[in-house]
């Protein structure tokens, strides 16, 4: 099975988050055959305009071809892909000076503050980070790579964060906001939560998710075939 790449099995690790609806539409174009993953989940494409062009590297389905998937934080992930445990990984973001490892953006999510409905900043338009500094903030632990950008965004501003609560699941920390424990930056969600209002940061603030690989070896075909899938689609997405 390891040399048809219409069977054989691909150990894919990504971030919680990326498992809502961006992992299930990847792996089922890639079965069928369908080029156009980014265009039917809001977790892809946020500030991007869909094509409908077809890559000619996403034609082919692969009905057979198995997953095992593996979640966790962006540096338990890529610290298993390192040690040979997964085949591929989708974290944010991709990392940039990592001579073991290959990797290639495929698109960006914006980022927002989530407040509590009734929360005095929920009726804002915008809301600069300054506007935190004296709020209760909800994120996720160290290791997790929206923690990373938020430490690097306080602290390029020269702002202590006042971290109330520390999770490990973005769905988590929303639901800690909803309850009015604090406020937080997370992705913009295709799904809205009632009690939660999204605010845009100002300025506006992105995170790019990537796919990952061992930049040594080969490949099995499987997941060769799994990885040009996913490239393709990103590079749809960023024509």
């Amino acid at each position: 099975e390891e040399v048809d790449p219409g069977s054989g099995r691909v150990v894919l690790g990504f971030l919680h988050l990326l498992g809502r609806t961006l992992v299930p539409s990847l792996i089922g174009s890639f079965r069928a055959g369908h080029p156009d993953a980014g265009s039917h989940h809001p977790d892809v494409g946020a500030g991007h305009p869909d094509a409908g062009s077809q890559h000619p590297d996403v034609r082919a389905g692969h009905p057979d071809v198995r997953f095992t998937l593996v979640q966790g934080s962006r540096q338990d992930m890529l610290s298993r892909l390192r040690d040979g445990e997964l085949d591929l990984v989708l974290v944010a973001p991709p990392p940039s000076r990592d001579p073991a490892l290959s990797s290639a953006d495929l698109t960006r999510q914006e980022l927002v503050v989530s407040v509590p409905r009734g929360h005095r900043l929920a009726t804002r338009k915008r809301v600069r980070l300054a506007d935190l500094a004296a709020e209760d903030l909800v994120t996720l632990e160290h290791g997790y790579g929206l923690r990373q950008i938020i430490d690097d965004l306080f602290a390029g501003a020269g702002l202590e964060p006042r971290i109330a609560f520390e999770s490990q699941e973005s769905e988590t920390v929303r639901g800690l906001v909803a309850a009015g424990f604090g406020v937080s930056l997370l992705p913009r969600v295709g799904t809205a939560v009632p009690e939660v209002v999204d605010i845009p940061l100002s300025p506006r603030l992105y995170r790019t998710i990537g796919l990952c690989w061992l930049s040594a070896g080969r490949p099995a075909p499987a997941v060769r075939a799994f990885r040009d899938h996913v490239l393709g689609i990103g590079q749809t997405l960023a024509s």
